[in-house]
């Protein structure tokens, strides 16, 4: 959330960066800096840290302050009990498990995971940012919980999304559209949020429990909410959609950060590849032939 980014900037990021100039930070300065902390932090801090620092770069280009050079990046490998997209069997379990036992929380899952949606967007969603004539989800919002450094408290924000690119349409199926349908049919009134039916929103914490009592129940391995973001943007490169429309559905400004930050090289993609590779070689041999 809000707290964990702004903790991140001004711990690790500020006094790491401080002496250079925006437009002097570029891959290898971007490198130098994941082989100098990867022995402090995991590799998952590692990937968001520089995904706050690119977001940094990406909004003063947007300014017309700098021009940010392309970037391509070694990250450390994940650990698996640290990062562990769905795999096809236990996505296709869990969705159904969650189709069946509709609730409010579960109608939040499912969005996450047919969205790619952030867990405070999902928390924000209101029933009237569905439009169900276009097949369309509209980001308006974001709920957090912000800590306020002054009185050492947190509390419930509901706000903008992170960036301006983060308030987007994003389209939904046929199929899953019907599936909201049914459960508005439980709603009263269009301006209430999705993941409660009330005027108020449930908070991050509590939908990403209820996501970790469901993995438990089903007998899946435990990963994060935030891996179903991870999950989407694979399956959507896995399909062939290209990474300028992934990037826009996830709310990013730049594919370069859907590639290096959301995506897995699963073995499908692998197996997808050298196919394809074979498919063309054996077709020029036989135009040889």
């Amino acid at each position: 959330g809000y707290y964990n980014y702004y903790h991140k900037l001004k711990t690790i990021i500020i006094p790491y960066f401080c002496d250079f100039k925006l437009n002097e930070i570029n891959q290898n300065i971007l490198q130098e800096f994941i082989f100098a902390k990867k022995e402090h932090y995991s590799p998952k801090s590692i990937r968001d840290i520089i995904m706050v620092v690119k977001s940094v770069l990406f909004s003063a280009e947007e300014d017309g302050i700098i021009k940010v050079p392309k970037i391509r990046l070694h990250y450390p490998e994940m650990k698996n009990e640290e990062y562990h997209i769905l795999t096809d069997d236990e996505y296709t379990k869990l969705y159904k498990w969650l189709e069946n036992h509709m609730t409010q929380s579960s109608a939040g899952v499912l969005i996450a995971m047919e969205t790619g949606m952030r867990i405070g967007e999902v928390c924000g969603l209101k029933w009237n940012d569905v439009d169900f004539d276009k097949g369309t989800i509209q980001v308006r919002r974001t709920v957090s919980r912000v800590y306020m450094a002054d009185s050492k408290t947190s509390k419930i924000v509901i706000g903008t999304p992170k960036t301006s690119s983060g308030n987007r349409t994003i389209p939904i199926s046929e199929r899953f559209a019907e599936i909201l349908i049914r459960k508005k049919a439980d709603c009263e009134n269009e301006d209430t949020f999705v993941c409660t039916n009330f005027d108020q929103p449930t908070e991050p914490r509590t939908l990403r429990q209820y996501y970790d009592r469901q993995l438990k129940k089903l007998g899946i391995p435990r990963t994060t909410f935030h891996a179903l973001r991870h999950g989407f943007a694979t399956r959507c490169v896995e399909a062939g959609i290209d990474p300028k429309t992934v990037a826009a559905i996830m709310g990013h400004k730049n594919c370069d950060i859907t590639l290096d930050v959301y995506t897995s090289c699963t073995t499908k993609m692998k197996q997808n590849a050298i196919s394809k590779l074979d498919e063309n070689y054996w077709m020029e041999e036989s135009k040889n032939d």
